[in-house]
């Protein structure tokens, strides 16, 4: 039997893939369906979803416009020639090129589906697949753990969600697992070549350094994710001014059960995981560099939820957010904002609010806070909180009005400052207390959203994700979150954690809304790293993207 010729079984009677109709340029639509992979005793079926594969194998002049936008490594590392023809190249220079062209590698199953449609060529030489091999004698069922050495932050890999033999559902990094796989045209069915990637040597002997082949890109989406992104292309409408909410508006924005903040403390500054908390209360933003993001965020409007202290407030103001729901799970920060809503709606300037945190407005600061708190039952802890923390936050302040260079921020001019009080005044801003791990506060957030048929335009986790492994919980939480097509998740990374190369302790970087929700449905996805490891770059080294469309072309 032609070796090309095998088994794809598409869904029954679906209706036309309009999806199709719009390929991204030199791509072809595979259309979703049931296809039978691989051969003998790896043989299963796998159900895969509508993508765009490559039309040709990937040039070596393409792969040398990725080296030279600083995108790959410099070409003679990882491409064998300059001449046009097919690059052959390293998995990680293949990995990096699509992101680069605004895709990725495709899928073991997107390969072979592609393959029985006639779409990979019928070449010998092997071509790289973003998939991980497992011994099938280890994965006889789709639930079984997966044994293997793993670090401590690591779960056990399961043998596949989507498709046992590839236990992380495409991601890019997989734990301990340390060998890709190449398949050949002429021998589709087969898992032709394995290379081991971690490590000098493997199950091959060879490292992955040594090993080339040539490559086509896919991509699920009918855009692409390339620099500049088009959500700065144009300036967007200005959101239109604020008005006093309805009773009912204000019922629903309120309608969120909080989660209880019982975090013990961790042993350490500076760290946070799933069984403690940081010990220290960050009530003013550590990260400089917001200006970056605000091309992104800029009038993007409707809703906005996020972690953190005065960067929420930042966002807000550069968005003009409608409706503004900002938690945190150290109980300081979610009073610290309590006290600025009392400040904030006493001061009707940024100067005089400023100016309340002087010593010689004390009283008439405490007085402010009596008059909004006086009957909670926490008016005391805001109380001791602002003689406190007034001090060391009365220069954070004072910069942000003084400074030309932070004129972005919240207090960096009048009209940000006004709309961050209009918010306050109006009832639309409230801190709640909520744990991203939790189940109350992101899922009542949420639900608070879809009832005043307000989209969330930005989730800010901040970098708290860094820290621990995506629970199911969590994945829920953010997938709750009623995003559309302008939404996008603002996160930071932190030098010392993430491994990226980077510029500056502190890392932005956007991500499209329904991208990142996408991701977090499978299960494979377990850490930060795999949901941002094809970011693209931009043109500072305080930012990168994903998963934003555009439509620019890839280029230096």
């Amino acid at each position: 039997m032609n070796p090309l010729v095998f088994s794809l079984v598409l869904a029954s009677a679906p209706p036309p893939d309009a999806a199709c109709a719009v390929a991204p340029a030199e791509t072809t639509c595979v259309p979703a369906g049931a296809i039978a992979l691989g051969a003998g005793p790896t043989r299963r079926d796998v159900v895969v979803d509508r993508f765009f594969f490559d039309a040709d194998d990937v040039s070596s002049s393409e792969i040398g416009a990725c080296a030279a936008a600083k995108a790959c490594e410099p070409v003679g590392r990882g491409a064998s020639r300059l001449d046009g023809t097919a690059a052959l190249v390293d998995w990680a220079t293949a990995e990096r090129y699509c992101a680069f062209a605004g895709k990725r590698l495709p899928s073991e199953a997107e390969w072979e589906a592609a393959a029985a449609r006639g779409l990979v060529g019928t070449s010998s030489t092997p071509q790289w697949i973003n998939g991980w091999f497992v011994d099938p004698t280890l994965c006889t069922t789709t639930s079984q753990p997966l044994a293997r050495a793993t670090r401590e932050w690591l779960p056990p890999a399961l043998c596949g969600s989507r498709d046992r033999l590839d236990p992380c559902d495409g991601a890019a990094l997989c734990g301990t697992l340390d060998q890709k796989l190449m398949k050949v045209p002429t021998k589709p069915t087969e898992r032709a070549a394995t290379t081991t990637i971690i490590g000098p040597t493997g199950a091959t002997g060879t490292p992955i350094g040594t090993r080339k082949a040539a490559l086509r890109c896919a991509t699920s989406t009918t855009y692409l994710t390339r620099f500049p992104s088009d959500f700065t292309a144009q300036p967007r409408p200005v959101p239109p001014a604020l008005v006093p909410p309805t009773a009912e508006e204000l019922a629903a924005f309120n309608d969120v059960a909080e989660d209880v903040l019982d975090t013990p403390l961790c042993d350490k500054v500076g760290r946070s995981f799933v069984n403690c908390r940081d010990p220290r209360s960050y009530l003013k933003t550590n990260e400089p560099r917001q200006d970056v993001v605000v091309p992104y965020i800029k009038d993007l409007g409707g809703g906005y939820v996020g972690v953190g202290s005065d960067q929420s407030y930042t966002f807000v103001a550069q968005a003009r957010s409608q409706w503004a729901w900002v938690f945190d799970y150290d109980p300081n920060v979610v009073n610290w904002h309590r006290v600025l809503r009392a400040l904030i709606v006493a001061a009707p300037t940024r100067l005089e609010f400023a100016d309340l945190f002087e010593q010689k407005n004390a009283a008439k600061a405490q007085a402010a806070i009596k008059t909004i708190w006086d009957k909670d039952p926490e008016a005391k802890v805001l109380a001791t909180l602002f003689t406190s923390s007034s001090p060391s936050l009365r220069s954070n302040y004072r910069k942000q009005i003084d400074d030309p260079a932070r004129a972005f921020t919240w207090l960096g001019s009048d009209e940000h400052y006004a709309w961050v009080r209009s918010l306050y005044q109006q009832g639309r801003m409230r801190a709640f207390k909520g744990n991203m791990l939790d189940k109350n506060t992101m899922q009542g957030i949420a639900s608070s959203s879809k009832k005043l048929a307000v989209p969330m335009r930005i989730y800010y986790p901040s970098n708290a994700h860094e820290f621990w492994i995506f629970s199911d919980q969590y994945r829920a939480n953010v997938r709750a979150l009623p995003f559309d097509e302008q939404s996008i998740v603002v996160q930071t990374i932190s030098s010392l954690k993430s491994g990226f190369d980077q510029r500056g302790y502190w890392h932005y970087n956007v991500q499209y809304g329904f991208e990142q929700q996408r991701l977090l449905s499978l299960p494979g996805y377990t850490r930060e790293k795999q949901l941002l490891y094809h970011r693209v770059k931009t043109d500072t080294g305080e930012l990168t993207i994903s998963g934003l469309p555009s439509s620019a072309p890839a280029g230096p």
